[in-house]
């Protein structure tokens, strides 16, 4: 995106289960020949009653008609209220299908209970049962009984820490998804033979996530829809994306999306102002153009960025901080030996002190080289921004067609399951052409 247009580029590939099918269509337009474009990714239908998202944009097209609303933001509050009150788009029980889903998965990443049907399968491939190695199962069992009271104790913590106005939000959560909570629990507890007594403390956990994290769509870490909504309104002469998360109805008086994210131009206040991202507030984004990539965007960022994320989240700020720590503590036990002068007692003084702000050192060392990526990173991507801000609307399809051309080439080179390809679509929009599709 910059001041002239916007260009929206999307694959085809929908993956259902172990299959990948080439026949989605993720971006879409309203009719009336309006400005405004819609995109998604992730979850490809309305999660609370299960309805495509091409017949529910559909469905707000008809709705709206040509009216022509001032402004992109407008759009985004008419479509959330739109699902909010389409008697066709009413919660059903996919919505609680959906959030049970999202619990059982919530237990399975933070208790890791497969562990006797891992050994089950080890036993299985090595011609022996599992039940020949007395006393193994209950050690299993145990384990997974003591996970669950770690987190059940640090669950109750937190509860107790809630306010007045906190905890009735809990309750109010509760009381409305009692049936989902105990549907999830119970399927999670059967499937790992959970103690009675335990599996009133799973149902602890799972209520306070669920109620905790009512404000994220699906609740934190759960499944929904990335929605693009993006263009001009009557009003506006620079265009305006406002990515949304849609997922399952938790809080109902929340409905179904977050509050958004508000993406624009900004107008430059002086001759310093290098056109980057700057964050006014939690919902809002300003730059002098845009690139933004959604789902599976690891690849894209990593051609943009020069640099992986995963490299950044798991070595340059996990283990390459406590490699130099333990490195330098180590040399300078080995130097202190070596100074004459300086005896048992003075060196045992010396290395405690230093152990005792290791952790400092290691939050210096990491800040360091956190400010470092940040640098070239920051460098790099403002190569690429300054060149889309200068590009008309054909050349921006272009450009971004060429990203997803390029990640759904590396993700089928990379990974054994393709989520990535069939056509590549790409769609420009401008305030004097409206909305475009790129032949």
């Amino acid at each position: 995106m910059n001041k002239n247009a916007i260009a929206l580029a999307s694959d085809s590939a929908v993956t259902v289960g172990n299959k990948t099918y080439n026949s989605a269509t993720k971006i879409f337009t309203l009719k009336g020949n309006q400005a405004i474009g819609f995109m998604i990714s992730n979850a490809g239908t309305y999660l609370p009653c299960n309805v495509a998202w091409e017949r529910v944009i559909g469905l707000f097209s008809d709705e709206i008609g040509t009216e022509h609303l001032k402004t992109v933001a407008d759009y985004v509050k008419r479509f959330k209220k739109f699902l909010s009150e389409s008697p066709k788009l009413t919660p059903n029980r996919e919505n609680s299908t959906y959030i049970q889903s999202d619990l059982i998965e919530f237990l399975h990443n933070f208790l890791k209970p497969e562990t006797k049907s891992e050994l089950d399968d080890v036993a299985y491939s090595l011609g022996i049962k599992y039940e020949e190695f007395p006393g193994l199962g209950e050690y299993v069992s145990d384990n997974l009984n003591k996970r669950i009271d770690h987190l059940h104790d640090q669950i109750i913590e937190r509860v107790n820490e809630l306010d007045k106005k906190e905890q009735y939000e809990h309750q109010r959560i509760a009381e409305f998804h009692e049936e989902t909570l105990m549907t999830a629990n119970s399927i999670f507890c059967e499937m790992y033979e959970v103690s009675p007594e335990r599996r009133i403390k799973t149902l602890a956990i799972i209520t306070y996530h669920l109620a905790n994290f009512s404000s994220t769509p699906g609740g934190a870490g759960g499944t929904f829809t990335n929605l693009v909504i993006a263009g001009f309104g009557s009003e506006e002469i620079s265009p305006v994306l406002i990515e949304l998360k849609v997922g399952a109805i938790v809080d109902p008086e929340l409905g179904a999306c977050d509050a958004g994210v508000t993406n624009f131009i900004r107008i430059r206040s002086d001759l310093k102002d290098d056109g980057g991202l700057k964050y006014p507030n939690k919902t809002e984004v300003s730059a002098a153009a845009f690139i933004i990539p959604y789902a599976q965007h690891a690849v894209i960022q990593n051609i943009l960025n020069g640099i992986h994320d995963d490299l950044i989240k798991n070595y340059f700020r996990k283990n390459l901080p406590k490699f130099i720590a333990d490195g330098v503590t180590k040399q300078l036990t080995s130097t202190l030996s070596e100074i004459d002068g300086i005896g048992p007692s003075t060196q045992a003084k010396i290395m405690k002190g230093f152990q005792d702000s290791s952790e400092s050192l290691k939050r210096n060392i990491s800040n360091e080289i956190g400010e470092g990526v940040n640098h070239f990173r920051g460098n790099r991507r403002a190569m690429f921004r300054t060149s889309t801000k200068m590009m008309s609307a054909g050349q921006l399809a272009g450009f971004a067609k060429k990203l997803v051309s390029m990640e759904a080439e590396i993700t089928y080179y990379s990974k054994p399951k393709r989520t990535v390809g069939g056509e590549i679509v790409a769609a420009t929009i401008t305030k004097e052409h409206g909305f475009e599709i790129v032949e």
